[in-house]
């Protein structure tokens, strides 16, 4: 899921001014590789955005909780719908 929100945020963030200008005098090469360091960022920050944000609420969580998993295990469905949402925003 978090691939998926951050190769769609990074596709619009591809199609701005800022990153046009950053690449657009580049040659192929360089082009490529900031085209994927930018993919990742993208990708890393949505999922350490996903992972800060239940580790923080993981301290709010009743203590002497019985259920052992972790409480981004038990949120990650929540990245779905939000997921499905943008993807046809994006794309249609």
């Amino acid at each position: 899921m978090c691939v998926l929100l951050g190769s769609t945020a990074f596709d619009g963030l591809s199609h701005t001014r800022v990153w046009n200008d950053l690449t657009l005098d580049q040659p192929p090469l360089p082009n490529a590789v900031l085209g994927t360091a930018g993919l990742a960022a993208c990708i890393g920050f949505v999922a350490g955005s996903f992972l800060l944000a239940t580790r923080a609420s993981a301290s709010y969580a009743r203590q002497g909780d019985p259920d052992p998993t972790p409480v981004s295990w038990r949120f990650v469905h929540s990245l779905v719908p939000i997921a499905v949402g943008y993807t046809v925003a994006h794309c249609f």
